[in-house]
């Protein structure tokens, strides 16, 4: 995120690992809320629904 704007960025990732440490579990989270607001809007997918038609509306119909 230090190299490239917020808006060519999307968030993936295969969380939760093999991860067993609560320690790990618990930085990994703060290091996520530690990005700020501006990354707020690529973790919450913001960028990715400018992508992928209709996203919004599939994550939505899947969580009902």
């Amino acid at each position: 995120m230090a190299e490239l704007p917020v808006s060519q960025l999307v968030f993936a990732t295969d969380y939760p690992q093999a991860v067993r440490d609560a320690d790990e579990v618990l930085a990994y989270i703060d290091a996520v809320r530690a990005l700020g607001a501006e990354a707020r809007t690529v973790l919450n997918g913001g960028n990715a629904e400018e992508l992928i038609p209709n996203l919004r509306d599939r994550r939505k119909a899947r969580c009902a």
